[in-house]
């Protein structure tokens, strides 16, 4: 495969990143600006359809494809992760919280805040509290399923076509 030239390449580069082909084209070459739109269509169509540059394309909508992957596989994980955390995890045997470094990573990353403030006991004591905020579990179980796509057998069955009737039908007029 041929070379592709530097203003080639950021051309198809633009496209993969969502501008169309005239956009592209028009930031590639500025000049370009101040032809008709017919003309810039046509030149940038006929630069999207050479052979080296549309097999460059289909290279980094590959690679666009691999990362898309990848972060879907990691979204997946970390929705596994709070949809299925046990409280446990953060707590000693005695019921009190754990420092966070005796936390896992796991327990670490369902934890949405932390708040410690001094509370009067009523004996006078100023004692510490320790407020810890997880992730909404029922929340990430609801993610997750979207996710994966639980609940698109239910999305299949409900009819998303409403019929408008025609005048011709409301008023019971035949054609």
């Amino acid at each position: 495969m041929a070379r592709l030239t530097n203003k080639q390449e950021k051309y198809i580069k633009l496209i993969v990143g969502g501008l169309s082909q005239r956009q592209a084209y028009i930031k590639v070459y500025p000049h370009a600006a101040k032809w008709k739109e017919h003309t810039i269509d046509t030149r940038a169509s006929k630069l999207f359809n050479m052979e080296e540059v549309i097999t460059r394309y289909k290279e980094l909508l590959r690679e666009a494809d691999k990362e898309a992957i990848v972060t879907h596989n990691m979204l997946r994980e970390e929705l596994m992760k709070m949809a299925f955390f046990d409280v446990g995890e953060i707590l000693n045997e005695d019921g009190t919280l754990k420092q966070i470094t005796e936390m896992s990573e796991t327990a670490r990353k369902v934890i949405s805040s932390v708040k410690i403030r001094q509370e009067k006991t009523e004996e006078g004591i100023f004692a510490e509290v320790t407020e810890v905020k997880l992730n909404d579990k029922l929340q990430s179980i609801e993610k997750l399923a979207k996710h994966i796509g639980f609940y698109l057998a239910d999305n299949k069955q409900k009819k998303t076509e409403i019929h408008i009737p025609t005048l011709s039908e409301v008023y019971g007029i035949s054609k």
